[in-house]
């Protein structure tokens, strides 16, 4: 079968279109703030290649802090949740 002069050149110089990747989720106990975080950290890092690099170790921190949080908040909330769960039960 012969392609036709527009369908060849098409075919030569037009980029591919390429398949998006699964996308990436987030833990359920994370929260948004630390998970932006953590990609803002990542993209940090890949800009200077150094993770002894200040900006590097000021968004390590940064991310350490807001995930220790995001457990803290979490434990409160299941705490919480047992307590409104069993006077539920025993009323």
């Amino acid at each position: 079968m012969r392609v036709g002069p527009c369908l060849g050149l098409q075919h030569k110089y037009m980029p591919k279109a390429r398949v998006q990747g699964e996308k990436r989720r987030k833990e359920i106990w994370l929260m948004h703030k630390a998970d932006k975080m953590i990609r803002r950290k990542y993209k940090v890092y890949r800009k200077y290649r150094d993770s002894k690099h200040p900006a590097c170790i000021r968004a390590d921190k940064k991310v350490h802090k807001e995930i220790r949080l995001s457990i803290i908040l979490r434990e409160n909330w299941q705490i919480t949740l047992r307590r409104t769960l069993s006077h539920s039960t025993l009323m």
